[in-house]
């Protein structure tokens, strides 16, 4: 499996398929709630990037684009939020066939 940063969904897009409203609708960096349990500070995220963070001194929620932000809010590892969000991409080293396997007769 090879992972293609390319077909990350778009920014903007991912965050309303979650369900976050942002308190405005201009600009790269828009405002939320951060989403973080436990913490009710503002989140910035950037609508062209996806990189978030929340404001809150204490809060250590925070990335560079979606993938890290679906890690953050499910636990995933890189393999599961890459595989969540579609963007591995079969390629001829992991599409091989396995060896079959031989029985004792």
């Amino acid at each position: 499996m090879t992972f293609d940063r390319n077909q990350l969904p778009d920014p903007s897009a991912f965050f309303e398929s979650r369900g976050i409203e942002f308190r405005e609708r201009r600009g790269r960096w828009r405002t939320t709630a951060c989403r973080r349990p436990g913490c009710d500070g503002t989140m910035l995220a950037n609508a062209c990037t996806g990189a978030f963070t929340c404001m809150t001194e204490s809060c250590t929620f925070r990335g560079g684009d979606v993938l890290s932000f679906e890690m953050e809010t499910t636990g995933a590892d890189f393999m599961a939020a890459a595989r969540a969000l579609g963007v591995l991409i079969e390629d001829s080293r992991s599409s091989a066939t396995a060896m079959p396997e031989v029985g004792h007769e």
